[in-house]
């Protein structure tokens, strides 16, 4: 499942530099196209095009790379945008937010997690100089995580095939509930054998305890760059609660963190799809708190 098209959203911070530097080289990476978009609500597009220009410049000296000023409202713009032109790959900074308002809408990129219907990374502490070298997938052993395992196969192959130098080290982790928490969770030894099955080439680990502090535990101890993992999306006022093990990852881990939505129920596979729509109250809130 390769990545042939990429879009990283720009906001003119130092976050959104690095997410455009580590973008740049996963595009070379993958052979792939590469588009920076800014949104602007108000103003003058040829000012706002001629910022994004320089920014653009600024942070990497990449030739090819596309430029678009959007005209719309934040994460549900770069979203539409990244659905019309069949983007299979979102890049974003992090850039966390506090309070109350932290609480109830999350940060962009949690937003583009929720709802994009697309691979989304997050980009924090990237290395700058090369692609990352230690990279943790998260895997639950379910159906549902067969787009996460085809994701990371084809990173795995790709950089090991990129000849960068550095040695590529890919860690497996499944962090198992407790039996009498969940009694129908794959024993240790059935989640050491499909671990086996799903990642052949890789160092694998069955931990067990609550999923995304275990998680964050593990890839700080074994000094992850990247962390995949799947993602469930939201519908509705749900979208604004935080919870799912991806955002926490998204907001609380050190390195970068890579979304893949997880397939449905009934499903086999899927190709990205439109991003989920967002009702009345959902719009209301976006707009009263910002992108």
């Amino acid at each position: 499942m390769a990545f042939k098209k990429l879009l990283v959203a720009i906001d003119f911070s130092a976050h959104s530099g690095r997410a455009l530097q580590l973008a740049v080289r996963l595009a070379r990476l993958f052979k792939a196209q590469l588009q920076a978009m800014y949104v602007h609500e108000h103003g003058d597009p040829a000012e706002a095009e001629a910022l994004l220009t320089e920014f653009v410049s600024s942070w990497t000296e990449a030739a090819d790379i596309e430029t678009e000023v959007l005209q719309g409202t934040g994460a549900y713009a770069v979203m539409q945008s990244a659905a019309q032109a069949q983007v299979d790959l979102l890049v974003c900074g992090s850039q966390g937010k506090t309070g109350l308002t932290r609480l109830w809408l999350g940060s962009f990129a949690e937003k583009l997690v929720r709802m994009a219907g697309r691979p989304v990374l997050v980009v924090r502490q990237a290395p700058r100089d090369r692609l990352p070298a230690t990279v943790l997938v998260a895997d639950d052993l379910t159906p549902a995580f067969s787009q996460v395992r085809a994701v990371t196969a084809d990173l795995r192959e790709q950089l090991q095939a990129a000849e960068t130098g550095a040695e590529v080290s890919l860690l497996a982790l499944h962090v198992a509930a407790p039996a009498q928490k969940n009694p129908e969770a794959a024993a240790p030894a059935e989640a050491e054998a499909l671990l086996e099955q799903h990642y052949p080439h890789c160092d694998r680990h069955v931990l067990q305890g609550r999923p995304a502090p275990v998680i964050l535990d593990f890839a700080a101890e074994q000094k992850a760059e990247l962390i995949i993992c799947g993602a469930h999306g939201k519908q509705g006022l749900a979208q604004f609660f935080l919870g799912s093990v991806a955002e926490t990852l998204v907001r609380q881990a050190t390195c970068s963190v890579l979304t893949v939505p997880a397939l449905r129920e009934g499903e086999e596979e899927s190709p990205w799809e439109a991003p989920q729509a967002v009702d009345a109250d959902s719009r209301r809130l976006e707009m009263e708190h910002g992108p």
